[in-house]
């Protein structure tokens, strides 16, 4: 019995394995078109993509190292490779899992998996849409192409591994504070939380998501209100649904 386990496990690490080097190979042959996507809210925010045309201003990457774009290439085709093969290596973890686990932990799972899926491709969107726009025009703002009689000229040229290292740092940060809200709900129903404690250091919570927020968006008010309130809803929500599991199912 435990031979036909591990040999399962064998063949899922398998296609895992080639699954990811396949697509690290599709992606690394369109790079250059991922490397235009995660720099088009650069070019837009410089001025150097009109939307509605093809026109462009000069606006280029530079690198100090001789590997280093190359390098880079291989990075960008690799964490595109983990967030396109990654639902698979989900299903294939949940599928060996799943023939020992009860039916409602099963249940659960499934829940936790698809919320938590959910939330990422949500941190995704949310990111690339609105918190790194929003980010680079602010930083952009310090740029001052033209020397006039009380400036000088600062204009801007990226390293193309700063950018994109920083670039995928956001991402990451976002994808991890955004899992948060479902890491709570876990915790509340195996009933390593309850609402005593959750309403006690609401406050503490509170200022700490704002903190967080600060240190996660453009210093302006709006962007870390807009990303502070979702979360302060929804922690009032999961007081809420730990009061409904102590009341309902566990009394």
């Amino acid at each position: 019995m435990l031979y036909i386990y591990i040999k399962e496990l064998n063949f899922r690490l398998l296609y895992c394995f080639f699954s990811l080097l396949i697509t690290w190979i599709v992606c690394y042959i369109y790079s250059n078109q991922i490397v235009f996507l995660l720099s088009k809210p650069l070019l837009i925010n410089s001025g150097n993509f009109l939307l509605g045309s093809n026109t462009f201003n000069p606006r280029f990457f530079i690198f100090t190292n001789l590997t280093e774009a190359f390098e880079i290439y291989l990075f960008l085709a690799f964490v595109s490779s983990l967030v396109f093969t990654g639902p698979f290596i989900l299903y294939n973890i949940w599928f060996f899992f799943k023939p020992g686990l009860y039916k409602f932990e099963w249940f659960f799972v499934r829940f936790f998996i698809f919320g938590s899926l959910f939330f990422l491709i949500f941190s995704l969107l949310f990111t690339y849409n609105i918190v790194i726009p929003a980010a680079w025009s602010f930083f952009l703002s310090f740029e001052f192409p033209v020397i006039t009689d009380y400036s000088v000229g600062i204009h801007l040229e990226p390293r193309i591994s700063e950018y994109f290292y920083l670039l995928v740092k956001l991402f990451f940060y976002f994808c991890l504070f955004f899992q948060i809200p479902w890491i709570l709900v876990l915790l509340t129903t195996y009933g390593y939380l309850n609402y005593v404690f959750l309403y006690r250091f609401r406050k503490f919570v509170v200022v700490f998501i704002f903190l967080i927020c600060a240190l996660l968006t453009p210093p302006d008010l709006f962007s870390q209100v807009f990303l502070a309130i979702p979360f302060i809803f929804f922690y009032e929500f999961i007081i809420l649904y730990n009061i409904f599991l102590k009341k309902y199912l566990f009394l």
